[in-house]
């Protein structure tokens, strides 16, 4: 009777036995695949960490960069709130953050200084030189634009270095008369004092 009894569990037990391998399995089988995955992503991330590593020592700043971004992905231009001036409020507002940005650099850069006039003044002063004070000719603009390097972040004007020295000398001398109206009227153009500052945080 025993013996029948265990024939008996042992057959009806048999399908349980062969769903929990076939379970065992599959579990087997996604661990593999995720250890395998894991493999490839991390061989992936060593070859790009190679290549950025690369255009880092030949100082290809473009691709550099270009690649960084591609590891990174987009940037997220997601508002960062801001502490008030006494820091008890967190700003979240656009405009109520420009306005405590405007605060800050205002603050920073009206300060007083800290060196007395009479230490100033103490200073021994070197010869005037002459030259200086003679108006930048053309041929002088001409090498500074040809200095000029290219794939540069462009200013406010949008205009790239490339654009200058695809120009060459039509655009260079449009360029030397604003160049020399300023040092003539001894006035730097609102647009030459503009800049913009960004906080890297």
């Amino acid at each position: 009777m025993t013996v029948r009894l265990n024939a008996l569990l042992t057959r009806k037990g048999r399908p349980f036995r062969f769903g929990k391998e076939i379970q065992i399995c599959g579990t087997k089988k996604k661990t593999y695949a995720k250890a395998e995955f894991q493999s490839k992503e991390h061989l992936v991330d060593k070859k790009k960490a190679q290549e950025n590593q690369h255009l880092a020592d030949t100082h290809d700043a473009q691709s550099f960069f270009k690649a960084t971004k591609t590891v990174y992905g987009p940037i997220n231009h997601g508002i960062c709130p801001l502490c008030s001036t006494d820091g008890t409020t967190l700003l979240k507002d656009k405009e109520a953050i420009a306005l405590r940005w405007k605060e800050h650099y205002q603050h920073l850069l009206n300060r007083n200084s800290p060196i007395a006039a009479e230490v100033l003044s103490q200073i021994p002063q070197k010869q005037i030189r002459d030259e200086l004070a003679v108006s930048p000719n053309l041929g002088e603009l001409c090498t500074a634009i040809n200095q000029m390097k290219n794939n540069k972040a462009i200013g406010p004007d949008g205009i790239p270095a490339e654009v200058f020295k695809v120009g060459r000398i039509e655009l260079a001398q449009q360029l030397h008369k604003l160049i020399q109206k300023t040092w003539e009227r001894e006035e730097i153009p609102a647009d030459f004092r503009n800049a913009k500052i960004f906080s890297l945080f």
